[in-house]
């Protein structure tokens, strides 16, 4: 993965957490990258390709509580070619706004902020 992917993903990942704290839900991290940090403080090497790694990387990136108190997993993925995915992806925004009632505003605002940052550098701008 390349630099900018990683960069994208983590963008991805903060964009949605900060849209679920502020549309009332309690977000946990508790993906790979929470994990990792603290793996690494270990004497021995960690490494992400072996089999505890890879079961690691496995792991949802936030657990999201509701504000009825209902846990969920979520994974966040940053796509540069959305369409490639449309039914899953598409599926899974609507999903999401079931479960977490995200208002249009809160939406809309957080929806400018990826086109705004995350659009990517190889694919120009739609109108």
């Amino acid at each position: 993965m390349n630099s900018e992917s990683m960069l994208k993903g983590r963008m991805a990942e903060t964009l949605f957490e900060e849209m679920m704290r502020q549309c009332g839900n309690i977000v946990y991290r508790f993906g790979y990258e929470a994990i990792v940090q603290n793996l690494t403080q270990l004497e021995e090497k960690f490494d992400r390709f072996s089999e505890v790694g890879e079961r690691i990387r496995a792991i949802p990136d936030f657990i999201v509580v509701d504000k009825k108190g209902k846990p969920e997993f979520v994974e966040v993925k940053f796509r540069w070619k959305p369409e490639l995915h449309y039914n899953s992806d598409y599926y899974m925004v609507e999903k999401i706004g079931r479960f977490w009632k995200i208002s249009k505003e809160i939406y809309r605002e957080y929806e400018n902020l990826v086109h705004k940052y995350l659009t990517p550098t190889l694919v120009p701008k739609q109108k």
